[in-house]
């Protein structure tokens, strides 16, 4: 039987991109992991724009 999922591209840079967070979350062990994860990709788009690709 085939896998029911359809298939759905993953955007260039996304696995990294949630591989460096998810490390991040298991160093740090933050109590609040959805205010972390907001901190976290607010100071990380400020540097994107800082030093656009």
């Amino acid at each position: 039987m085939g896998d029911p999922r359809p298939d759905i591209p993953i955007p260039q840079g996304l696995q990294q991109l949630m591989q460096d967070f998810v490390v991040t979350v298991l160093r740090e062990q933050p109590d609040d992991v959805v205010g972390m994860a907001a901190e976290y990709f607010t100071k990380l788009k400020f540097i994107w724009n800082l030093f656009p690709h």
